[in-house]
């Protein structure tokens, strides 16, 4: 009958310290999502890029088109400025 009891008795420490721990996860998985919640309120630079952006796939395709044409008039076309340079001497 003792060796009942003390079975019993590690089995209601073992839960004691499991239900304990999952209170402690709880409690933390609280926090991080009120965290995160304050930290998309304050959206800064960092934010914008990445899995945090605001963009879709296709503003972002765009706004790359948008750039590259811009880049593209301002210097007179990317063409005209690169030059072929040999990449070694020919053997004679």
């Amino acid at each position: 009958m003792e060796a009942i009891h003390l079975r019993e008795d590690m089995w209601q420490r073992k839960y004691s310290r499991v239900n304990e721990r999952r209170k402690q996860l709880e409690a933390l998985v609280v926090e991080q999502a009120q965290t995160a919640t304050q930290a998309s309120a304050m959206r800064g630079p960092d934010m914008e890029e990445g899995p945090y952006a605001a963009l879709t796939e296709e503003q972002w395709f765009d706004a790359l088109e948008t750039g590259l044409d811009a880049g593209e008039t301002s210097q007179g076309g990317l063409v005209p400025q690169l030059r072929l340079q040999p990449c070694c001497k020919p053997r004679g």
